[in-house]
């Protein structure tokens, strides 16, 4: 079986093709060595067990049979009687088992430990399944030697990847602090910190729980190779929320690590078929206080170690300020949200409900008259105008608050038909004259005609509250260097110079000018009206 010249060469081959290998293709490397080593040796099998850091467990990583063998009985280390033994790096030799044991399923088998630098990181062990084998001093001296190769390897892989892990976690900090500044959308942050876990371990299923204001279960986010639906999901959460180990992750406020799920007296998934065995558990804390849980979870036992825990619980914490700060961002929204359909509701009672009234009223009116006969043509001919004014006022402020939810219907408008609606509205609610010339068509930037429409908008909303006027005039002006829409009216007029602070109509007014580069011209006199003038100058555009 051993002879030395064919071994040393043996050796360095192996030796040779497991660096060009790494880090790469480990497994390729492996595999193809233990081929190597077991052909030349002419055993029936050969493992490679790692020591695990987080059970002080040995785990098969690498194994290779000869073809001939119908069926592999390998004998795992860790449920080996020589357990305790192994952990003490001694050696394990068994010649003949069938001596002791005639049914035992590997009758000749030797384990050595793989040690580098006097770290011990496993065992190396070969044998076989029907024959004795007597296994020489030398020839055990001879596998410690390809141990400690193996081990060499193992280390370099090990270093690497300690070394991929610390790069992937910094890269997948950099990308969650970077959704910090980037956007405030709960949905795509949760979506990226899922997406980043896979930068700091490797797993087979991830998700995020957030509480709500109960203080209940809800998961946000999920992803990973089992396929749940909704009503799953719900019997999942509901699971969840009572197990142990989310309360003792509640109390501790410390990531749970557990090396194998179906260890546990009670199961933490309760999904049929669902193998998940490695998991941890991690708390999202914002402000002091748990705000949801980051778990993962592996289809293989024991992979997890308290260095994984480490780096997502700092993780963790980077996904708590962008998951705070989102979850914020959409509470102020769904409030200004409210707000807004309030606002609308208000303006709906003051003007629409108004209107609609005053025209029931005079309707009224006219049924009452035209049952006596003391009716003038003339009048009722005024009263049905007014009816008319007050209704198309109705319609037009029905048109501007649909204007108003969709703000995308304002860009598409031409900006002559909003400004006909304004208008239109200021008839029907005040019964004021107004006189305007507008052209067919207004064309200007989207913005800013945005802006015009909102700043013209509030000036008539200005005169409507306070400049009691008789008369009203909109003038359009073009030229080849601006174009200009000028508003006057015959009012009391204000003193420029002493605005209420209370009025802050002109200071938004003003504000939303300067967005657009639009010039605003204010000039107004007490008991004689006020004159207001929007220019935007077209180079602008440029």
């Amino acid at each position: 079986m051993f002879q030395q010249d064919q071994n040393d060469s043996l050796i360095l081959m192996l030796n040779n093709y497991l660096y060009d290998t790494l880090p790469d293709e480990d497994q390729i490397g492996f595999q193809h060595c233990l081929a190597l080593l077991g052909k030349t040796i002419k055993t029936d099998f050969i493992n490679i067990y790692v020591s695990s850091t987080l059970s002080q467990t040995l785990q098969r990583k690498y194994s290779w049979h000869n073809d001939d063998v119908q069926h592999i009985k390998g004998v795992f280390l860790n449920q080996s009687p020589h357990l305790k033994q192994a952990h003490e790096m001694a050696r394990l030799v068994v010649h003949d088992a069938h001596q002791e044991n005639s049914d035992a399923p590997i009758r000749s088998v030797v384990a050595v430990p793989m040690v580098y630098k006097g770290n011990w990181l496993g065992y190396l062990e070969c044998g076989y399944f029907e024959e004795s084998h007597f296994w020489s001093e030398k020839s055990i001296l001879w596998l410690e030697a390809i141990g400690e190769v193996f081990a060499h390897a193992i280390e370099i892989q090990t270093t690497w990847r300690t070394e991929r892990e610390q790069r992937n976690f910094i890269e997948a900090l950099l990308d969650t602090t970077y959704a910090l500044t980037s956007t405030l959308d709960l949905d795509e942050i949760l979506d990226r910190i899922l997406g980043n876990l896979w930068y700091i371990t490797q797993h087979d299923v991830a998700s995020i729980i957030l509480l709500n204001k109960e203080n209940q279960f809800d998961i946000t986010r999920y992803q990973g190779t089992i396929i749940l639906d909704d009503d799953e999901l719900k019997l999942l959460v509901q699971h969840l929320a009572k197990h142990a180990i989310y309360k003792t992750i509640q109390t501790t406020y410390q990531p749970l690590t557990i090396p194998d799920l179906l260890a546990l007296p009670n199961p933490l998934i309760n999904i049929p078929n669902c193998r998940l065995r490695s998991f941890i558990g991690i708390p999202i804390i914002a402000a002091h206080k748990i705000i949801g849980f980051l778990n993962i979870a592996s289809f293989e036992a024991d992979i997890f170690t308290p260095h994984h825990a480490s780096q997502l619980k700092a993780f963790a914490s980077h996904a708590a300020l962008a998951i705070r700060n989102a979850s914020l961002h959409r509470q102020q929204m769904q409030l200004a949200a409210i707000e807004e359909r309030q606002q609308i509701a208000r303006d709906l009672h003051d003007n629409v409900s108004q209107l609609l009234f005053s025209s029931t009223m005079m309707l009224g009116g006219v049924q009452s008259k035209l049952n006596t006969s003391s009716i003038q043509i003339d009048q009722l001919k005024e009263w049905i105008q007014s009816i008319e004014l007050s209704i198309n006022a109705a319609n037009s402020e029905l048109r501007n608050f649909l204007q108003e939810v969709r703000p995308d219907a304002l860009t598409k408008t031409n900006l002559v038909d909003l400004l006909q609606g304004i208008i239109t509205s200021f008839i029907g609610y005040t019964y004021v004259n107004v006189e305007y010339d507008l052209p067919d068509e207004i064309i200007l930037p989207s913005d800013v005609k945005l802006i015009f429409y909102r700043i013209i908008q509030e000036i008539f909303n200005n005169i409507k509250k306070h400049a009691k006027p008789t008369l009203v005039k909109v003038h359009y002006e073009e030229t080849d260097a601006d174009i200009k829409v000028q508003i006057t009216d015959n009012g009391i007029g204000f003193n420029v110079d002493q605005i209420p602070p209370d009025r802050h109509g002109i200071a938004i007014m003003n504000e939303r000018a300067e967005q657009a580069k639009v010039k605003l011209y204010i000039e107004s006199e007490v008991n004689v009206g006020t004159l207001i003038q929007l220019a935007w100058a077209k180079q602008s555009i440029d």
